[in-house]
């Protein structure tokens, strides 16, 4: 499935692509595509759901050869994937 954010950063919108990509019952991935790049963000949050851990904590992590550039951007991304998981992933 895919989903649009919006990011703001030093007073910029940035708008990227989200697709989630559910690979086996342990692990799930989210691609963040940009104009010429895309970005490969790994979650443990199906392991935590099938042992019956609703409320517990998942980790997000980028996967591959990305090089990333400010942490305060990535984190800000970081909460734009937890919102799409909320509202649309945790039903």
């Amino acid at each position: 499935m895919r989903y649009t954010i919006t990011v703001e950063h030093d007073r910029k919108r940035y708008r990227y692509t989200i697709e989630h990509i559910p690979i086996d019952q342990r692990r799930e991935h989210f691609k963040l595509i940009a104009r010429n790049k895309t970005l490969t963000i790994e979650s443990n949050r199906p392991l935590f759901r099938n042992k019956g851990l609703k409320h517990r904590r998942y980790d997000l992590k980028v996967i591959g050869e990305a090089q990333i550039w400010n942490r305060e951007f990535m984190a800000k991304i970081y909460e734009q994937i937890e919102k799409i998981v909320k509202l649309y992933l945790e039903q």
